[in-house]
């Protein structure tokens, strides 16, 4: 199993984690913080960026892996009682 980087409030409660992910990141923001990860990635310009767009890059990072660990959550669950 792969190692989880999510704090341990986003893997507790799933429905709550997916709402607070989109409390704090509209769908809009959430698509221009993922162009920005891959446009900084690629071009390797994260210094560049200002303090506060690095902080915030790496929260919604954060928040992002924790949704992803819910929906995931989610995902098994509804296969499970699919069968």
């Amino acid at each position: 199993m792969s190692k989880s980087y999510c704090k341990e409030e986003y893997t507790n409660n799933e429905i709550e984690t997916i709402k607070d992910f989109f409390n704090y990141h509209s769908l809009e923001e959430s698509r221009d913080s993922l162009w920005k990860w891959l446009n900084v990635s690629g071009s390797r310009g994260f210094n560049e960026l200002s303090i506060s767009e690095r902080e915030d890059l790496l929260t919604f990072y954060a928040h992002l892996q924790g949704l992803i660990e819910a929906v995931h959550k989610l995902k098994m669950t509804l296969e499970k009682d699919v069968q």
